[in-house]
C-alpha cells in the first residue's frame, strides 16, 4: 500500500490524532470488492442513498458520529424548542415534519 506524506493542511492536533488512530488499525478494505460494489450500485434501478459506506471502518465511523450527533441534539433539545414562536406544539410539529420528510 502506498502511503503519501502528510499534507501541511492536515498537521494540526485533530488530524494528527486521527492519523495516529488510522495508522494503528489494520486496513481491511479490498479495493477489488469496493470497485465491484460501486459497479453493482451503478446498475441498480432503485433509488440509491445519497451516501454509501464502503468498508466496516467507514460504517463504524459514520455510526459513531451519527450517535454522537443525536446525543448532542437531545442534550440541547430544550434550547432548540425554546426558539419556537409562542403556541407551537414542538412534539406535534416534529411529528408532522417527520411524516412530510417520509
Amino acid at each position: 500500500m502506498t502511503v503519501f506524506p502528510i499534507h501541511p493542511a492536515y498537521t494540526e492536533a485533530n488530524a494528527a490524532k486521527y492519523r495516529a488512530l488510522h495508522d494503528s488499525i489494520p486496513f481491511v478494505g479490498d479495493p477489488v470488492k469496493g470497485a465491484k460494489a460501486l459497479v453493482h450500485l451503478s446498475e441498480k434501478k432503485a433509488e440509491l442513498p445519497l451516501r454509501i459506506q464502503l468498508g466496516s471502518d467507514s460504517f463504524a465511523v459514520v455510526r459513531y458520529q451519527s450517535m454522537k450527533t443525536i446525543e448532542a441534539a437531545e442534550k440541547w433539545e430544550s434550547v432548540a424548542h425554546s426558539t419556537n414562536e409562542e403556541g407551537v406544539d414542538a412534539d406535534e410539529y416534529m411529528k408532522q415534519l417527520l411524516l412530510a420528510l417520509g
